[in-house]
């Protein structure tokens, strides 16, 4: 394996390609990867990668992986925050439903 990757990397040099752009594929490609082998579960992924859940999240937010992060949400709705005024008659008359 030390040669394969010895071999890309020189591969990968010699074609001018930058660091940055070479780290960002390989993350991504690896994420995929444990992805695809625990079924898309991100809590799995995380244990398998060694990071906390929400650091997974974020990276791949980060990289575009996954059709809930590609829009930057968490695919969650958002809670409506608006206040309702109670019926005046009833017991919670003064308190906002929620």
């Amino acid at each position: 394996m030390r040669e394969a990757l010895h071999a890309l990397v020189a591969e990968m040099v010699e074609k001018g390609i930058l660091f940055d752009e070479a780290r960002e594929e390989f993350e991504r490609r690896f994420i995929q990867q444990v992805l695809e082998r625990t079924d898309g579960n991100q809590s799995r992924a995380a244990l398998a990668l060694g990071v906390h859940r929400n650091t997974l999240s974020r990276k791949m937010a980060e990289l575009r992986l996954g059709p809930a992060r590609q829009n930057g949400t968490s695919g969650r709705p958002k809670a409506d925050k608006r206040q309702v005024k109670a019926d005046p008659g009833s017991k919670r008359a003064g308190k906002a439903k929620r």
